[in-house]
């Protein structure tokens, strides 16, 4: 008689489930109807079930898979703290399996499920990066200079930089990369992009970005280190110029008097603190940057889209859509020479380190390399470099030196990084590895170390041999 009641209670507790109107307390503690929870009360609820602590114990017997299997689209459905009490089950678990050992079960199986499925809403939703999604970006001034002598690599190779690793991939930009720039210690890598924000970026170590310099109403298309790395000038579509302090991350200078895109920027090397600036406006204005306002307008019939500064500061060059360099003299304020060799827009240009000559790259796929020596030959284009690519984007990609002045490098739209040698003009390196046009590649100051960045919103920071280099023909 007692066996047939028993079954009795085991059919109907079966028919419960199937209606989901009891769950499970613990098969030694009998079974409980399943009351309707409030979004408040579920929780405690399902914590008393793991604690054999129900108020409304029936006296039913189901097993424990059953009454988590009933719990589990309600706990996902109604509970707004999912990350709480997984935590707290899971801890429970851990004390319960140092007093005894159990087998794994539904509440495991349970637990992992609402942890991925919490973990699901804090990953990057698309056009994210974990830099967006983890909070503010730290705004403390940090550098990790990276010392001792470089250990052999995996394939036993002697390592020629401090690099972490060969090659180093920083991401975080949330669109293209137009810019970036080693300060001149060498220890800080600053970058401008599309998502008008400028990053700061440590060299070595982990290359973290710790700083990002925000205030630019369009894209950041051109920037540059002051002599003593204590400011960033940065160039921008947004008709500004702004300065930065790099210690600090605040904007301390704004110079808005173009009345066009400004494409290009550049510091003096020595004398007083002065910035040329080259504008779609049509002219180039220098800045005095203890003064309001230009200091001087340089005047041209057409875009400017590359300035530097002449190794002594008393001139200025310009290249823009007219496919000339032009010299300016600062005393005089008029263009004192006209340098004629490119086919096409010039759009970048950047002095020699010893200040004798001046590279070009235009959009005819060539870099020139003009002697700027006083009383130097009346052809001053000296050497002509090619082999890179330019194309229908139009960026305005950028050129620079190594700190030698024995190789150039220069972006392209092919997506490879260029590095020619300034005696023979062959090309010393071709380095894949981004998947969008190249638009500036920079040597370390002090180390044999490759960056480039690219429209695919990558940075990359790569360790090149000191000693010869494969050339391509």
């Amino acid at each position: 008689m007692g066996r047939e009641i028993e079954r009795r209670k085991e059919r109907v507790a079966e028919e419960k489930v199937e209606k989901g109107e009891a769950v499970i307390d613990s098969p030694e503690k009998g079974y409980c109807h399943r009351p309707k929870l409030s979004q408040k009360n579920q929780k405690k609820y399902v914590l008393s079930h793991r604690q054999g602590a129900c108020p409304l114990r029936k006296g039913l017997h189901l097993d424990r898979e059953g009454c988590f299997a009933l719990l589990k689209v309600k706990l996902v459905q109604r509970c707004r703290h999912q990350e709480e009490v997984v935590s707290t089950l899971e801890s429970r678990n851990n004390k319960r399996n140092k007093k005894k050992s159990r087998k794994k079960s539904a509440v495991f199986d349970l637990n992992y499920w609402v942890r991925e499925e919490a973990m699901m809403q804090t990953l990057p939703r698309e056009g994210e990066n974990a830099l967006s999604v983890v909070g503010p970006r730290p705004m403390e001034w940090s550098t990790v200079p990276y010392s001792g002598p470089p250990a052999p690599g995996a394939n036993g190779k002697q390592r020629t930089s401090s690099l972490e690793s060969p090659i180093m991939l920083l991401t975080g930009h949330q669109s293209a990369i137009y810019t970036m720039k080693f300060n001149p210690a060498g220890t800080v890598i600053a970058s401008g992009s599309h998502d008008k924000e400028i990053f700061l970026w440590n060299a070595f170590g982990e290359c973290k970005n710790f700083m990002v310099l925000k205030g630019h109403k369009n894209a950041v298309l051109d920037l540059q280190w002051t002599t003593d790395g204590s400011q960033i000038i940065s160039a921008s579509p947004d008709k500004t110029l702004r300065a930065w302090d790099v210690e600090t991350g605040k904007q301390i200078k704004k110079m808005a008097e173009h009345s066009s895109f400004v494409n290009s920027c550049c510091p003096s090397r020595r004398g007083p603190p002065l910035v040329i600036s080259g504008s779609d406006d049509g002219t180039a204005k220098l800045w005095d940057m203890r003064q309001r306002g230009a200091i001087q307008t340089f005047p041209d019939k057409y875009q400017i889209t590359a300035v530097s500064f002449s190794d002594a500061s008393d001139k200025i060059y310009s290249g823009g859509i007219d496919n000339d360099v032009k010299v300016w003299d600062l005393r005089r304020n008029e263009v004192t020479m006209t340098l004629q060799g490119h086919q096409d827009m010039i759009t970048g240009m950047q002095l020699s380190p010893d200040g004798s000559y001046l590279l070009t790259n235009g959009m005819d796929c060539k870099l020139c390399i003009w002697d700027m020596r006083p009383y130097a030959p009346q052809n001053r284009c000296v050497k002509i470099l090619e082999g890179h690519q330019h194309n229908f984007e139009k960026n305005l990609l950028k050129c620079g030196w190594s700190p030698d002045g024995s190789k150039v490098t220069a972006g392209s739209s092919d997506r490879m990084v260029y590095i020619w040698d300034t005696t023979s003009r062959r090309i010393l390196y071709r380095l894949p590895g981004h998947t969008g046009s190249v638009n500036e590649c920079v040597f370390h100051p002090i180390e044999p170390i490759i960056g480039s960045c690219s429209s695919d919103k990558q940075i990359y920071l790569g360790e090149i041999s000191t000693a010869t280099a494969p050339q391509f023909h």
